[in-house]
């Protein structure tokens, strides 16, 4: 019989029709299960269904008011919608419930100030606090709002990054239609050079290195170079990037004497790309078979576009699923002054740094 660890293996899987047939299937067995509906509304967000989702999560929360992964989902989708007084009942109710998670406080407070009620800003953000004190652009944004003075006051992307690590569901998935596809044939630059560099900068990263080399070198776009810059580590980094130098003739290992600190080692990779397109990577993260073929396909079916990059899935120390990255940022707006306002506001987690950039255009960038 099918189960829902099963469904859930599914949706880490990236198998998003195979996970919603086996909840389906669980759902006639059992239509009242809060966590079979909860699924189905994050396979529903997924699949961009957004009221079927609201209804699956409405479902749920009517079985179990108090089910917390369905709350934070049904908040999630409202907030994604701009629906931000519907966004804030279902935060509210959930810290009646639980008012523990200083991140869950971050992200009701920057509902509050969506809705123009500084007051119950003030509120949430000093709880958050008070959970946990070490947040400085929410005690910048807190005391900026005590002062009233809207100039002082912290971006909404700064409050974001300190609960951006907050994760709404372990069964929600990406927000894409590219899973599913089946992987394309590699392209080969004409001249014999990289089309692709990838550029890792890497300090004590040994414990997941290995996973992250080999999820770029199995790309299914081969004709890439691997650029890795060794900051000087004193794990076994050196030793995992020889063996895979020696493995794989498209890896150039670089190693510094001494640390010259993470923007240097980030400086470094992209100085030593001559590949037209060039991509950071880090030592911790995975990426699908075809990121850069889908990537690249995008970029280069339009000359304006200087970088692209998907939707984040976020995993523990373990590799275990665990929802995805609440990244916004669709810079497109013909203005340079309407992407920059854009950016500042829906900027979270930075993954967009990840992606595939232009190189001509990435080097012209002053830092």
């Amino acid at each position: 019989m099918t189960t829902i660890e099963e469904g859930e293996t599914l949706f880490a899987q990236g198998k998003i029709e195979e996970a919603e047939k086996c909840f389906l299937d669980l759902l006639k067995n059992d239509p009242k299960n809060s966590e079979t509906l909860n699924n189905l509304g994050a396979i529903q967000h997924a699949k961009g269904n957004l009221q079927e989702a609201e209804d699956f999560f409405i479902q749920a929360l009517a079985v179990n008011e108090g089910y917390l992964d369905a709350l934070l989902n049904l908040a999630d989708l409202y907030q994604n919608a701009k629906r931000w007084k519907e966004a804030a009942i279902q935060l509210e109710k959930f810290i009646s419930i639980c008012n523990h998670d200083h991140n869950v406080f971050n992200q009701l407070g920057l509902i509050y100030l969506e809705m123009d009620d500084t007051v119950k800003a003030q509120v949430a953000l000093k709880k958050s606090l008070e959970l946990n004190p070490e947040q400085k652009t929410v005690r910048d944004s807190l005391n900026a709002l005590k002062i009233q003075n809207p100039v002082e006051l912290a971006s909404r992307d700064q409050i974001r990054e300190d609960y951006s690590n907050h994760q709404l569901s372990k069964t929600e998935l990406p927000k894409t239609d590219n899973l599913m596809k089946e992987p394309k044939a590699p392209r080969v630059s004409r001249n014999g050079q990289p089309t692709v560099c990838v550029g890792l900068p890497v300090y004590n990263g040994g414990r997941l290195l290995s996973q992250a080399i080999e999820s770029i070198l199995s790309q299914d776009f081969e004709n890439i170079q691997l650029i890795i810059s060794d900051n000087c580590s004193t794990d076994n980094t050196e030793g995992i990037c020889l063996k895979y130098q020696k493995m794989d003739k498209r890896i150039r290992y670089h190693r510094f004497e001494e640390n010259l600190g993470m923007v240097l080692n980030f400086k470094n990779v992209l100085g030593l790309s001559s590949a037209p397109y060039f991509m950071w990577a880090s030592h911790d993260d995975l990426h699908e078979r075809t990121f850069i073929t889908e990537c690249l396909e995008r970029l280069e079916s339009d000359p304006s576009i200087a970088l692209v990059y998907p939707r984040s899935k976020v995993l523990d120390n373990n590799s275990k699923f665990l929802g995805i990255a609440d990244d916004h940022v669709n810079a497109d707006q013909d203005s340079g002054v309407q992407r920059f306002r854009h950016l500042i506001w829906e900027i979270g987690m930075c993954n967009m740094v990840y992606g595939l950039h232009k190189t001509n255009m990435l080097k012209k960038v002053r830092t």
